[in-house]
């Protein structure tokens, strides 16, 4: 056994303390500081909309736009693999896409807060170089604090261009680590932004704290990428992610309980695959299992995959998260499991069902083409479609 091998689940351990106390001990305290706030009162999207609304009005923007209108559209990012995959493709559908992407500006974001500085400077001067040139209608941002500064952002609004952004880990991130002296996460500058868009519920609380505006904003799909593949449904089980913890125990949980069930990524023996053998593995298994939990913690958020497995036509059996019934009726679009044993019964539930398969497969792809597209997400803040 190596020293790494030998080192890692006693680290794996440290973090499972580490985020679950973060997670916890923030949460509660946000909670205690808005004791009078009801949770139905921070999911109101027609209240976030009309001060939204209000605010960019007083600015002398005309918002929301009209249906029909083609916005020229920024979108700025450090730019990862599944965005590339899903996000400007979709925005594409909406109207005229500008993309400020930081490996196409030459900058190394190894370092962030040298990386936060050349942002700040490069990106205004690329807003205002293109402004000229085609108005700006709105910003779209995946940038927190230790990517860009509030300051940088109040300079883009006194431009009288809207910026929203979205925060898809910050149910633990919210104020991240220190960069400099300034937090990495979206503590640092959702107060600066017009909208701040978030996948999760128990993160509203924090966001209204700060007096900032913020959406529960759920992931979604770019359906033309994940789709079925009319492939035979071969693999009876599919597990897709890292090996570690409450994954690995449930994968040997299955196969000790005879399920005949594949595991791909790091640290599997099948190794990891690529995006498009990802679909091809989906789209051959009548089961993909999820986790939703957030980093190594018993918390869970909502996750890019509980709309893009869908969207291949698989049964999803995902861990339960009361979220996902904001998205899906669960129990006939996808399905969750509470626990372990649990996670069994479903699965020997449905392999022995094939009606029950096939109708749950067919409704997965359906429910979000018409609910979970990320066209369908950006429209829903562009035009008001709410």
């Amino acid at each position: 056994m190596t020293v790494k091998n030998f080192i890692r689940p006693f680290y794996y351990f440290y973090l499972f303390l580490n985020h679950n106390f973060q997670i916890f001990t923030k949460e509660l305290i946000y909670k205690l500081l808005t004791l009078n706030v009801k949770t139905s009162y921070l999911l109101d999207e027609e209240r976030i909309f009309k001060k939204v609304k209000l605010n960019l009005n007083n600015r002398g923007i005309n918002w929301p736009f009209q249906p029909g209108y083609k916005p020229h559209i920024v979108y700025a990012s450090i730019p990862s693999h599944w965005e590339m995959i899903n996000i400007p493709h979709e925005l594409k559908k909406i109207g005229n896409l500008s993309t400020y992407f930081t490996n196409e500006r030459g900058i190394d974001v190894s370092n962030r807060k040298i990386a936060r500085k050349k942002i700040d400077e490069d990106f205004l001067n690329w807003i205002d170089d293109l402004h000229k040139i085609s108005k700006i209608d709105i910003v779209i941002t995946y940038f927190s604090g230790a990517e860009i500064s509030s300051k940088t952002i109040e300079k883009i609004k006194i431009k009288k261009i809207p910026i929203f952004t979205f925060h898809l880990d910050d149910r633990l991130h919210f104020f991240g680590h220190l960069v400099g002296n300034i937090w990495s996460g979206p503590y640092s500058v959702c107060k600066a932004y017009d909208l701040n868009l978030t996948n999760s519920t128990n993160s509203l609380r924090q966001y209204f704290f700060h007096k900032s505006l913020a959406l529960f904003w759920p992931e979604a799909a770019n359906p033309d990428y994940f789709k079925p593949q009319n492939s035979k449904k071969e693999i009876d089980v599919l597990f897709i992610g890292a090996n570690y913890g409450k994954r690995k125990k449930l994968i040997s949980f299955l196969k000790e309980n005879n399920i005949n069930v594949q595991a791909y990524g790091y640290n599997w023996p099948n190794g990891s695959v690529t995006s498009n053998e990802m679909i091809q593995l989906i789209s051959k298994s009548k089961i993909t299992i999820g986790f939703g939990f957030v980093g190594f913690s018993n918390y869970q958020c909502l996750k890019g995959r509980d709309f893009e497995f869908p969207s291949c036509g698989t049964v999803y059996l995902t861990s339960h998260n009361k979220e996902l019934e904001y998205c899906y009726k669960i129990g006939t679009e996808i399905m969750t499991y509470k626990n372990n044993y649990d996670c069994l019964k479903k699965i020997k539930e449905i392999l022995n069902n094939d009606d029950l398969l096939s109708e749950i497969s067919k409704s997965s792809r359906e429910s979000v083409l018409k609910n979970h597209t990320w066209e369908k997400r950006f429209k829903k803040i562009i035009y008001n479609n709410f």
